[in-house]
């Protein structure tokens, strides 16, 4: 049973795929680390980030909101100071009293975080002090630093890995910042993925982003290149998974594993040759999924899965808020994963959103519900997608092509028109019509004007 305000530890890689864990079943990979941590917890099994880029969905997670009400849809930022929303860094660290640290990858700004030191308090900084810059090799021993210092505040401690994102580095065949992965022979590379092929009635801008992807490889994608590329990929998870081992070890001998509520996850997933794509962006389970596990020792539940529909954008942000007895910002989206005890299933989530921008051009959105997922696409053929995850979890089906689904498709429609218009998100906005979202099968959506700017 941890105390009144349990310290929290949040660790995230990048591009960690929700099904990349010997924990989720695959024999591909050990991840004894992240077992270790799904043994003592629960691990949800529906859970997703708001935008799969890095920055977006990053930002995401420190405000609770969704990417592009922050004008966060790519790398590029147009985050200005003055304009910066409460931070988690800062409620916990203004309103809970607690000591915050950020050690390893930032990429949300170039603002105050990358300065060394604890920030001075203000409404115009994060909340954090910096211990570690970008190095996963070192990331491990700035945090076990930062839990050997005697402080009586709680603590609220961010470990940020950068890898397994040192896929895209070897895909490229450069130098891996981190280490390099030992090749094998052909006849011990994973096989490939169930859902290799495309899916039918694939849209049109994803066709075209597989083709660029391919015209601009440094080698032809054969087969066998794409079963080394997973080879590799699982190798640096292994490799991200020894280090957090390390961390976790450092808590325990801290003696203040008891008092902590550990939180793991990704800023989003990684493609890993499904549908013959690879790294992020679109919002494929792959890709738009992350792996989450809260280990809370007040929490009796040990070694169980979770389906309900949970964001990591959303929902990280009233989690520590919940648990550290702050009052999150009014208006946001997400709910508390803290568990007090009862039955939640009755109040468990029914819609989900997720949002991204594909090709530098092409916004899209994802409409979640315990069995359909659909995926609208601002422009191009084949535009809309409609997915049965019961029946079909590698998504190779598209059912929005066909008749007999029309009244299941109009429905997630209508649930994509509802939340533009009740949260002001401007998808597909045009010229022609200010202060609309553009919804196919429904049309033009005037949004609340209240909400236009949240």
């Amino acid at each position: 049973m941890h105390k009144k305000q349990p310290n929290i530890l949040y660790i995230f890689g990048d591009h960690l795929n929700p099904v990349a864990l010997s924990c989720a079943g695959n024999s591909d990979l050990e991840t004894p680390n992240i077992d270790r941590l799904a043994q003592r917890g629960v691990r949800y099994t529906n859970a997703y980030c708001t935008h799969p880029l890095c920055t977006p969905s990053r930002a995401s997670m420190i405000t609770g909101r969704l990417p592009s009400q922050l004008g966060i849809t790519g790398f590029e930022t147009d985050w200005k100071k003055e304009d910066l929303p409460p931070t988690l860094g800062r409620l916990l660290r203004d309103q809970g009293n607690y000591r915050c640290g950020w050690g390893g990858k930032w990429h949300i700004s170039d603002h105050s975080l990358e300065d060394l030191g604890p920030p001075e308090p203000s409404d115009q900084d994060f909340g954090f002090e910096r211990i570690c810059g970008l190095d996963d090799n070192h990331l491990p021993e700035a945090c076990a630093r930062f839990l050997q210092v005697d402080d009586p505040r709680p603590f609220f401690l961010v470990a940020g890995f950068d890898n397994p994102h040192n896929i895209c580095e070897a895909d490229r065949n450069q130098p891996l910042p981190w280490g390099e992965v030992q090749d094998v022979p052909v006849d011990e590379y994973p096989n490939l993925p169930q859902n290799f092929r495309p899916s039918t009635g694939e849209p049109q801008v994803i066709s075209l982003r597989r083709a660029q992807a391919q015209n601009q490889a440094v080698t032809p994608y054969s087969e066998e290149r794409w079963r080394r590329y997973r080879h590799q990929f699982y190798r640096l998870i292994e490799k991200v998974d020894a280090q957090i081992g390390q961390i976790l070890d450092a808590l325990d001998e801290s003696g203040l594993a008891d008092d902590t509520v550990v939180i793991l996850s990704s800023d989003h997933g990684e493609m890993n040759a499904a549908h013959q794509l690879f790294h992020k962006q679109v919002l494929y389970e792959e890709s738009v999924g992350v792996p989450l596990i809260v280990r809370d020792p007040a929490d009796t539940r040990r070694g169980v899965t979770d389906d309900q529909l949970v964001s990591i954008g959303f929902d990280l942000l009233p989690t520590c808020c919940d648990y550290a007895g702050v009052t999150p910002p009014a208006g946001l989206c997400g709910r508390s994963l803290r568990h007090e005890g009862v039955d939640s299933s009755s109040s468990a989530r029914e819609v989900l959103i997720a949002e991204t921008r594909l090709n530098n051009a092409c916004e899209a959105r994802m409409v979640r519900t315990p069995r359909f997922k659909y995926i609208a696409h601002r422009w191009g053929e084949n535009n809309e997608q409609l997915f049965d995850l019961e029946d079909d979890p590698g998504e190779m089906i598209n059912l929005a092509v066909e008749k007999r689904h029309a009244n299941t498709l109009q429905k997630h429609r209508e649930l994509l028109a509802e939340w533009c218009r009740s949260t002001g998100d401007a998808y597909a906005k045009h010229y022609t019509h200010p202060g609309h979202a553009a919804v196919p099968g429904v049309g033009w959506v005037e949004l609340s004007p209240d909400r236009l700017k949240v």
